[in-house]
C-alpha cells in the first residue's frame, strides 16, 4: 500500500509502473525481488477513505452495503456488514410493513452506529498495518506479539463488531 495525494481517474484497473512497484519493495526479501522481476504488468487499485454518512434514508428510499458505508478492506467486514444490513432491513420492513418510513428509520438507527464503528476500525487498521519504520511501528509490533500470546487483552476492542448476531437479534418470519 502506498499513499497518493491525488488519484488519477476513476478506473479500478489503472496500469501502473513496474519500476515504481519494484522500487516500493526495494531491500525486501530476495524471493519477493525474483517474483516482482517476473511481472510483466502491474495495476494500481484505489482504496478511498470516504467519511461516514450521517443519513442513509430519505422518505421511501434507503442505502445498504457500500452505498451506505463504503469502507477500506483492512478489517475484512464489507460483505458481512452488507449482509447484516440486508437482514436487519428485512426484519424492520416486515415488522413495520404498514409503515415503511418507520421500518427504514429503525433500520438506520440500528445499523448506522455499528457501520460507522467498523469504518473507523478499518481506517485505523489501514494506518496500523502500513506504518513506516518508526517507534510507533515498534510499539505496534509489540502489541501484535502480546496479542498473539494473550488475545483477550486486545480483542475486546472488537466485541462490538464480532459479538453481535443480527440473525438471532432481529428475527425474520418467512411467509
Amino acid at each position: 500500500v502506498t499513499k497518493h495525494k491525488k488519484w488519477l481517474g476513476h478506473d479500478w484497473k489503472l496500469e501502473g509502473s513496474l519500476s515504481q512497484m519494484r522500487n516500493c519493495f526495494k531491500g525486501s526479501d530476495n524471493r519477493i525481488q525474483i517474483l516482482l522481476n517476473n511481472c510483466h504488468k502491474c495495476y494500481l487499485w484505489g482504496i478511498f477513505d470516504i467519511p461516514p454518512l450521517d443519513n442513509w434514508t430519505d422518505d421511501h428510499v434507503t442505502l445498504i452495503g457500500d452505498a451506505a458505508h463504503p469502507m477500506m478492506p483492512f478489517l475484512a467486514q464489507g460483505a458481512s456488514v452488507a449482509m447484516e444490513d440486508a437482514w436487519t432491513l428485512t426484519h424492520y420492513l416486515n415488522k413495520y410493513n404498514k409503515n415503511i418510513e418507520l421500518g427504514l428509520k429503525k433500520y438506520q438507527e440500528t445499523r448506522l452506529p455499528k457501520a460507522n464503528l467498523i469504518q473507523k476500525y478499518s481506517k485505523e487498521n489501514a494506518d496500523l498495518y502500513h506504518m513506516n519504520p518508526s517507534f510507533k511501528k515498534w510499539i505496534r509490533d509489540l502489541k501484535f506479539t502480546i496479542a498473539t500470546k494473550y488475545p483477550a487483552l486486545l480483542n475486546h476492542k472488537f466485541d462490538k463488531v464480532f459479538g453481535n448476531n443480527v440473525v438471532s437479534k432481529y428475527p425474520i418470519e418467512f411467509i
